[in-house]
């Protein structure tokens, strides 16, 4: 796993949901955040999907909410 898949990992893990453990910001707002091109981003995201660290709810027209697998997650 690259080093900027691991920093958006921990970028989403602090902006996690206390109660059901997602979070839901925008592609360009982490890309902002860690100045990065969204481009960028959208590939760090699918190699933490890929690597079955992250499992991403795509919602039509309202946008994505992330859930960050432990290892004992199926």
């Amino acid at each position: 796993m690259g080093l900027l898949a691991k920093v958006v990992g921990v970028h989403l893990a602090m902006r996690m949901n206390v109660r059901n453990q997602s979070a839901w910001p925008n592609i360009r707002t982490i890309a902002k955040m860690l100045n990065r091109s969204s481009r960028q981003v959208t590939r760090a995201i699918s190699e933490l999907e890929n690597e079955r660290a992250l499992y991403v709810a795509r919602v039509e027209g309202k946008g994505n909410i992330y859930y960050l697998r432990l290892p004992t997650d199926p």
